[in-house]
C-alpha cells in the first residue's frame, strides 16, 4: 500500500474524529476510592486531581454523597491530590497504574483553618476491589527487560496468569489461545485490541497476524475468564495493548540484536548445527511538541534473518534444504494532545511488511519440500481517540482503519502440477493438503467505530455504569481462493510406491516428475476446481452493551452487564447465492447473540478479595465460513474417478479441460445421470443451519495482597464452549445392522447419488468443547531491586465428536434437513467426549528482573508445560468415507484406535539476559546486553508425526518456532541519547 493512501486514510479518520462534538478518549485505567473525614464520616464534594507525572496531563473528578471519586486514566505514573475548603489538602504520590486496573485508593482528610497540606507515598494496591475479571498484567519493565528469542512482544501473553499458550504462532501466525499455534486455536477464543481497536487478524486461523514491534507496546492486559460487557467477539481470551506515548523529557534510542548459528548448539533433529542468523536494527523517540500539552511518539524497526528449513521424511532425495531470508519492516507513531476543558486526543498509527519464504504450513517430516509456499504479508493501521470527561461522566469515541495485504505463491511455477497426496501423510505439490491453496491473495480492511458513555451515581450505593455501541465493517475487495484450483490427485488407495524417490527427481521442477508413473493401484481420485476464484467479501458487525458495576456498602461490588453482538456475513447468507439442494439462498444471519454476564467482588479485610461470577460470550468467525463456501457457488469441482487410463494423472479429463459452462451442463442433476455425467464435489460448505459460537465462562477464586509489593491469586475457572465446528460428508447412508457407512464409492449408495462430496461444516450444538483449571500466581512488584511473577495451572480440555447424521431433503422446503441416526454408529465414527488436542495437564511460568550493584541487571523466564495431546489417524480413508474423517479404523486388526492417544514429551525452557548499563554524557546511556534463550538446550518438540502406519511414527517433527528452537545466543546493544 502506497504510503499516499495510508496518510489519506489516517487523515480521514483524524477528520471526521475532530467534526464530532465533545468526545472520549477510551480509558486504561481507573482510580477510585472513598474519602472520610477523621471520624469516619463520608466527605462529599472533595476535588480530586490525578496528575499523570510523566506527561503533565491532569485528571479530576469529585466525590459524590457517599464520598466515592472515580477517575478514568491513562497508564502510568500519578500524583492523587484531594482538596476541600475547611480541611487540609493530601496528596499522595507513588500510584502507578496498570492498563485495565481500577486501583482503591481511600483517603482521610483532617479539618483545618489554615491553608496546609499532607503528603503521603503509598502504592496502588495489587489487589483489584472492584473487578470479578480473571486475567493479569505484565508491566512495561517486564516488556522491555524479560528476553525475548524474536523479541515479538506477544510471547509474553504466555507469561500472564491462566495462559494456555505453549508458543504464539510462527512469525505472526496464529494466536496465543492455541496451545500448539499451528491452528490459531478454536476460533472466535482470541481477540486483541491496539489502544482500544480491534486489531485481530480473522480470516483464517493458520493466515499470518500482523507483528507490532515490541518497542511500540507501553504495556498490556490478558483476561483469560469473564471480561466484562464492553468487550466482545472473543469466546475466550482479550489481550488489550497499549501503545507507548511520549513525555515532557526527550528520549530516543538506538538498539540493534544479533544471532548466528555459530553461537549456538545443534538442530535436535538434524543433530547437526543449521544455518541461520538474525539481524534487528530498532529506532524510538519521544517527547513534548508543547510541555503538559502535546507529545509524540515514533519508532522503527527492520529485521533480517537468513534460516534453513530442513526436511527430515523417511525419503533421504526428498530432504532438502529450504535456505531464504525473510525480512521484516515495522513503524508506528502516536500523537498525544490535551486540548484542555477535560478534552484529550490520541492518534496512533502501525505499519509492518513482511517477506516470508517458506512459509511453514508443512509437516516437515512427512511433506515433500515442493509444498512450501512464499508469502508477502503487509499491515497498516490507523486508530484515534477523543476525551470529555466531567466530574460524573466520561463519553468515548474510538475510530481507526485496520487493513492487511497478503499474497502467497508456490516455488513451483508450473500451476498445472496441483497437490498430490499420498498415504502416510506424503503430500506433494504446493500449499495445504486438503485445498493447495496456492495462489493466494485476499486484503480484508476492518473500520470501526465506537462510542463509550460511563457515568456514576449514587441509588443504594453507588453505581459504576459503562454502556454505548460499536460497529465493525469488514470487507475483502481483492481476494483470489484457490480451492482446488490446481487440481488434487488422491494416491491414498495403496502403499506409497517404494520407488516414490524415483518418481519425483528434482523437488521444485515439475517437467522432471514421472506423473504417468505413479502406480494406477494408489490412484483414487481427481479434483480441480474450474471457473472464478474471485471474490468479494462483507461483514457488518454492530455491537451494544450496559455494565454496572454496583458497589454495595463498604465490601460487595456486584459487577452486572449485558452484550448483544451481530455478525452478518458470517456464513455467506447475506449473498443471495444458493446450491439447490444444500444452500437455500437469502438465509438469515444469526441475530439472538444476547449474552449476560454476572460477577461479585467482595472484600475481606483490607487486603483480601474473594471474586467469581458466570457470563455468556460470543466469538467472531474467521471469513473462511463465508468465503470456503462462496467459492463453491461459483466453482464446480468434478470428481473424476481413476478410470484406469495411463495418463490419467497428467490428463485427467481425456482431453481439454472443460469451460464452467461446459461442466454445468454436464452434471448429472442436469443430464439425468446420463453415462459419463460429472458428479460435483461441495469441499467444504456451510450448513443452512449454523450459529455462532459461544461459551459459558464460570469463575470463583481468591486474591490476597501480603505486603505492600506482593500478592497471590487463585481461581477456579471453566470455559464451556458451545457450537463448535463439525465437518461431515453428509453424502452418506449407513448399515443399521453394523453401525458402518455404505463406501462412498457405492454410487447407489449415496445420500444424493448426483454429487460427489459434500462436506458440510456445521456450528450447531452437537460440537462443544469444556476446559476446567485451577489458575494461581504469585506477583511481585518491582522494589528493592527486583520483581518477579509465578504461574501455575492445573487443567483438563475435552471435547465432543458428535454422531453422524442423516441427510434427507425437506419435502416442506426442497432443502437437506438433518436428522440423528436412529441406531448407534461404530465408535470410531463419532460419539467420543474425551480429552481433546491440545489438552496439557500442568504448566507453570517464572520471569523475574533483578537490578545487581555495578549497574548490571539480570533477567530471566522459565517455563514448563507437560505432554500435550495429539490427535493420531491412519492416513488413508479406511472406512471409504470419501474424505479424510478421524481414520481410527484399524483394517488389519479389526479394531478402533483412541481419539487423541498422542502425548507429547514435557517442555522445559529457561531464557536469561545479562545487562551491563553504561553512562555517558548528557543523561545518555549505553547497554551491553548477553542472551541465551533455552540455557540448559533441553529437547522441546511441538509437533510429532501422528500418522498411524508411518514408517517414522512418534518422530518429532520440526518446528519454524522459537519455542522449539536448541540453545542460542544473541548479543545486542540499546544506547539512549
Amino acid at each position: 500500500m502506497r504510503l499516499a493512501r495510508r496518510l489519506s486514510v489516517a487523515v480521514a479518520v483524524v477528520g471526521a474524529l475532530l467534526a464530532l462534538p465533545a468526545a472520549a478518549s477510551a480509558q486504561e485505567a481507573t482510580i477510585t476510592g472513598k474519602i472520610v473525614d477523621s471520624t469516619g464520616g463520608v466527605l462529599p464534594g472533595v476535588t480530586v486531581t490525578a496528575l499523570h507525572e510523566a506527561t503533565g496531563t491532569q485528571f479530576v473528578g469529585v466525590t459524590d454523597t457517599l464520598g466515592v471519586y472515580r477517575i478514568p486514566v491513562r497508564i502510568g505514573d500519578f500524583r492523587i491530590t484531594a482538596e476541600l475548603p475547611g480541611f487540609a489538602t493530601i496528596t499522595r504520590t507513588g500510584v502507578t497504574l496498570l492498563v485495565g486496573q481500577t486501583a482503591t485508593l481511600d483517603l482521610q482528610m483532617a479539618p483545618s483553618t489554615v491553608q496546609e497540606s499532607v503528603t503521603v507515598t503509598g502504592e496502588a494496591p495489587l489487589v483489584d476491589m472492584k473487578n470479578s475479571a480473571v486475567g493479569g498484567n505484565l508491566d512495561a519493565k517486564q516488556l522491555s527487560e524479560i528476553p525475548l528469542s524474536g523479541r515479538n512482544w506477544v510471547d509474553l501473553v504466555m507469561l500472564a496468569p491462566g495462559s494456555r499458550a505453549n508458543e504464539v504462532g510462527t512469525n505472526g501466525t496464529g494466536g496465543p489461545v492455541a496451545r500448539t499455534g499451528r491452528s490459531g486455536g478454536v476460533q472466535g477464543t482470541y481477540n486483541l485490541t491496539m489502544d482500544g481497536q480491534q486489531v485481530t487478524q480473522t480470516v483464517a486461523g493458520t493466515f499470518t497476524n500482523p507483528n507490532f514491534s515490541r518497542e511500540s507496546i507501553a504495556e498490556f492486559q490478558v483476561i483469560t475468564n469473564r471480561f466484562d460487557a464492553a468487550q466482545g467477539r472473543s469466546a475466550g481470551i482479550i489481550v488489550n495493548a497499549v501503545t507507548k506515548s511520549g513525555t515532557n523529557i526527550p528520549v530516543g534510542t538506538f538498539s540493534g540484536y544479533f544471532r548466528n548459528s555459530k553461537w549456538g548448539a545443534q538442530d535436535f533433529i538434524r543433530h547437526q548445527i543449521l544455518p541461520y542468523s538474525d539481524q534487528q536494527i530498532v529506532g524510538t523517540y519521544g517527547g513534548p511538541i508543547k510541555k503538559d500539552r502535546m507529545h509524540i511518539f515514533g519508532h522503527w524497526e527492520f529485521e533480517r534473518e537468513p534460516r534453513d528449513i530442513a526436511f527430515t521424511t523417511p525419503y533421504p532425495a526428498f530432504n532438502q534444504d529450504l535456505v531464504n531470508t525473510r525480512t521484516e519492516h515495522k513503524s508506528g507513531a502516536r500523537f498525544d494532545a490535551d486540548l484542555g476543558g477535560q478534552r484529550r486526543l490520541m492518534v496512533s498509527t502501525n505499519w509492518w511488511r513482511q517477506l516470508l519464504p517458506n512459509r511453514f504450513d508443512l509437516n516437515s517430516s512427512t511433506d515433500h519440500p515442493s509444498a512450501a509456499t512464499h508469502e508477502l504479508a503487509k499491515m497498516v493501521r490507523v486508530g484515534a481517540q477523543l476525551t470529555q470527561a466531567s466530574s460524573r461522566t466520561v463519553n468515548i469515541i474510538v475510530a481507526g482503519v485496520f487493513r492487511q495485504y497478503d499474497n502467497e505463491t508456490s516455488y513451483i511455477g508450473n500451476e498445472q502440477v496441483g497437490k498430490i497426496q499420498f498415504n502416510n501423510g506424503l503430500s506433494i505439490g504446493p500449499g495445504l493438503s486438503d485445498v493447495g491453496r496456492t495462489p493466494f491473495r485476499w486484503n480484508p480492511t476492518t473500520y470501526n467505530v465506537r462510542d463509550d458513555f460511563s457515568f456514576s451515581f449514587t441509588a443504594q450505593g453507588h453505581h459504576d455504569v459503562k454502556t454505548g455501541g460499536e460497529y465493525l465493517y469488514n470487507t475483502i475487495t481483492d481476494m483470489s481462493w484457490c480451492n482446488y484450483c490446481r487440481g488434487w490427485l488422491d494416491a491414498r488407495g495403496g502403499p506409497v510406491p517404494s520407488n516414490i524417490q524415483s518418481l519425483f527427481p528434482v523437488w521444485n521442477d515439475p517437467s522432471t516428475w514421472l506423473l504417468n508413473s505413479i502406480p494406477g493401484s494408489v490412484i483414487v481420485r481427481y479434483r480441480k476446481a474450474i471457473g472464478s476464484p474471485e471474490m468479494h467479501e462483507t461483514k457488518h458487525m454492530p455491537a451494544a452493551w450496559f455494565q454496572d458495576d454496583w458497589t454495595i456498602g463498604s465490601k460487595l461490588t456486584v459487577n452486572a452487564g449485558v452484550r448483544y453482538d451481530l455478525e452478518v456475513g458470517a456464513f455467506a447468507e447475506n449473498l443471495g447465492l444458493e446450491i439447490k439442494p444444500f444452500l437455500p439462498p437469502n438465509r438469515h444471519a444469526d441475530k439472538n447473540n444476547i449474552a449476560p454476564r454476572l460477577g461479585f467482588a467482595y472484600t475481606l479485610g483490607s487486603n483480601t478479595v474473594v471474586r467469581g461470577g458466570f457470563g455468556k460470550f460470543y466469538a467472531q468467525m474467521f471469513a473462511r465460513d463465508s468465503f470456503y463456501t462462496h467459492a463453491l457457488m461459483q466453482t464446480i469441482i468434478p470428481e473424476i474417478t481413476y478410470d484406469g487410463r495411463p495418463d490419467f494423472v497428467t490428463n485427467p479429463f481425456n482431453g481439454p479441460a472443460p469451460t464452467y459452462d461446459q461442466l454445468k451442463a454436464r452434471l448429472c442433476s442436469v443430464t439425468g445421470n446420463a453415462p459419463g455425467c460429472i458428479r460435483p464435489d461441495l469441499t467444504r460448505i456451510d450448513s443452512p443451519y449454523m450459529d455462532i459460537p459461544y461459551s459459558y465462562q464460570t469463575s470463583i477464586g481468591i486474591q490476597r495482597q501480603l505486603s505492600s509489593t506482593m500478592a497471590v491469586t487463585a481461581d477456579y475457572v471453566q470455559t464451556n464452549l458451545k457450537n463448535t465446528e463439525i465437518q461431515r460428508n453428509v453424502n452418506l447412508t449407513y448399515n443399521p445392522a453394523t453401525g458402518v457407512n455404505y463406501p462412498f464409492t457405492d454410487l447407489t449408495r449415496r445420500a444424493f447419488p448426483d454429487w460427489g462430496l459434500v462436506n458440510v461444516v456445521r456450528f450447531s450444538k452437537d460440537g462443544y468443547q469444556n476446559d476446567r483449571g485451577l489458575q494461581t500466581a504469585v506477583t511481585k512488584r518491582f522494589s528493592q531491586n527486583w520483581e518477579m511473577q509465578a504461574t501455575y495451572t492445573l487443567a483438563t480440555l475435552k471435547d465432543a465428536e458428535p454422531n453422524p447424521v442423516s441427510a434427507t431433503i425437506d419435502p416442506a422446503t426442497g432443502y437437506v434437513r438433518y436428522d440423528s441416526l436412529p441406531f448407534a454408529t461404530a465408535r470410531d465414527l463419532g460419539g467420543w467426549y474425551t480429552y481433546s488436542v491440545a489438552d496439557q495437564r500442568h504448566r507453570a511460568t517464572l520471569n523475574g528482573v533483578w537490578q545487581l550493584p555495578h549497574r548490571f541487571q539480570l533477567s530471566g523466564l522459565y517455563f514448563y508445560g507437560s505432554g500435550m495431546r495429539f490427535a493420531t489417524a491412519f492416513s488413508a480413508d479406511v472406512r471409504n468415507l470419501g474424505t479424510s474423517g478421524d481414520n481410527l479404523f484399524n483394517r488389519t486388526t479389526g479394531q478402533i484406535e483412541q481419539r487423541n492417544n498422542f502425548v507429547g514429551k514435557p517442555l522445559h525452557r529457561v531464557d536469561m539476559r545479562l545487562l551491563r548499563n553504561f553512562r555517558l554524557a548528557n543523561h545518555a546511556s549505553f547497554d551491553g546486553i548477553v542472551e541465551v534463550f533455552n540455557l540448559f538446550n533441553h529437547v522441546n518438540y511441538g509437533n510429532y508425526v501422528t500418522t498411524i502406519g508411518a514408517a517414522n511414527f512418534g518422530a518429532p517433527v520440526a518446528q519454524d518456532n522459537v519455542a522449539y528452537k536448541p540453545r542460542q545466543l544473541q548479543l545486542g546493544f540499546r544506547a539512549t541519547f
